[in-house]
């Protein structure tokens, strides 16, 4: 290639990676918040890839935002593009509704212009038609609250009217406070304003509660997560941390799903600098993986095509026991370790790059090799055949170092053995040479 293209493209990189407009949503918030003297900052594009719908933006909490030159905007300001970023927060468990087609997020005149259990905010100092829609996240079991007219404050018997219960679980009514200056923007009268309350109706278990997910039936106190699995292969129960009670996903809610829709993360390990407030907050400390953080714990990072999941970005242990001699129902693009007894995914590059053994289609690792040199791997393309209660038979990836080193290990232990032998010889030889010489002293 030459010099002049080189430089050529890599001016082109720069001038990409250097997007620095206005974010059409944050722009809008910021002129809501600013009789306040509050302002959201601006943010930065995730990458100079650009996106026509928010289903495009591939990490949590992220959306499809319109950007525009800084200089007169809104007014004579060209045009960018649409680029990924993250989704504006200004409220704690106050969450902004994205469009599911489009870009950016709903906007609303009333709540009839939100879907159900979502409220319009709109703020007392602008046209009613620039309301935002809103979910309220306040309910232990992280499912979209049950709004009860408005900011108004419910009690128990306004919760009672929903018949839809589920066996060993009630409503119970939620008054969440909020802080002084989201009350002085958005409530319009006294009464709210002294109340300082959103409130929501919640579905509880009767035997206990858990942060997130729905407690189990029958309600079952825990001490670690093994105490909550139903089953020794792929049990999809935790316990909870805090009220030490064993929870499930019962609704099957995507917001205590890891990115792939199949892991949850409360049994994986802790993430470090969580910030409760802030699901995605914290870091993952794992080594060498590529992993992101949902509610204080560590997810394996993956791609997403028309917004499915299609493959994870990288190999990952598991805490999630298994059992070798079954297949593995919940998870694509991973096999059951035979040494370890955990669920590993593959990273997209590994899983194709594997060299397939001779035993062909599987149906547990026993199929395929009674040690674990090789495995039986699950992939999305088998799920969509005929043969979809099939895996292949690969070889282990991580056979070369589970696997013992035999040879190193008896080169330790024979040093180990000769060591000692030296040793004791030493302290033998040196005792009689001590003695020896007492008696030369007495003699």
């Amino acid at each position: 290639m030459s010099i002049p293209t080189i430089f050529l493209l890599s001016f082109i990189g720069f001038a990409l990676s250097s997007i620095d407009g206005i974010s059409e949503t944050y722009y809008e918030l910021n002129n809501i918040l600013e009789p306040q003297g509050r302002q959201l900052p601006y943010p930065k594009v995730q990458n100079t890839d650009s996106c026509k719908q928010n289903s495009e933006c591939h990490e949590i909490d992220s959306i499809c935002d319109r950007f525009f030159q800084k200089q007169e905007y809104p007014m004579n300001s060209s045009y960018q593009g649409s680029f990924c970023v993250d989704k504006p927060r200004f409220e704690d468990h106050v969450e902004l509704v994205t469009n599911s087609s489009g870009t950016g997020i709903r906007r609303c005149a009333n709540d009839r212009f939100c879907g159900k259990d979502e409220m319009c905010l709109t703020a007392n100092s602008v046209r009613p038609s620039d309301g935002f829609c809103v979910r309220l996240n306040v309910c232990s079991r992280s499912k979209p609250a049950s709004l009860i007219n408005g900011h108004h404050s419910c009690d128990e018997t306004k919760c009672q009217k929903y018949n839809d219960l589920v066996p060993g679980q009630v409503w119970k009514c939620v008054n969440h406070t909020v802080s002084d200056a989201f009350r002085f923007l958005f409530f319009t009268n006294r009464a709210e304003e002294s109340s300082r309350e959103i409130s929501a109706c919640c579905l509880e278990s009767a035997g206990g509660t858990c942060r997130f997910g729905s407690v189990t039936s029958p309600p079952k106190q825990c001490v670690r997560n093994a105490d909550c699995f139903s089953s020794p292969h792929e049990p999809a129960e935790w316990c909870d941390g805090v009220t030490r009670f064993c929870c499930s996903d019962a609704s099957n809610d995507t917001s205590i799903q890891c990115p792939d829709g199949t892991m949850y993360p409360f049994v994986e390990q802790k993430c470090d600098n969580h910030n409760e407030n802030l699901p995605m907050s914290g870091n993952c400390s794992v080594p060498n993986v590529n992993a992101t953080c949902l509610h204080g714990h560590c997810c394996p990072l993956v791609y997403k095509r028309d917004n499915q999941f299609a493959y994870y970005l990288t190999t990952y242990q598991t805490n999630i026991p298994c059992d070798p001699k079954q297949p593995l129902r919940r998870f694509f693009w991973a096999f059951c370790d035979p040494l370890i007894r955990r669920v590993i995914v593959l990273h997209s590059n590994l899983h194709t790059e594997m060299q397939k053994t001779k035993q062909g289609k599987c149906r547990n690792n026993l199929e395929c090799a009674q040690n674990a040199t090789s495995v039986c791997v699950w992939d999305i393309s088998s799920e969509q055949s005929d043969d979809k209660d099939l895996g292949t038979c690969m070889t282990n990836p991580l056979a070369q170092l589970s696997a013992p080193d035999i040879s190193t290990a008896y080169s330790l232990f024979i040093f180990s053995v000769i060591s000692t032998i030296v040793c004791f010889l030493a302290t033998l030889w040196f005792a009689q040479r001590m003695d020896i010489e007492q008696k030369k002293e007495n003699g």
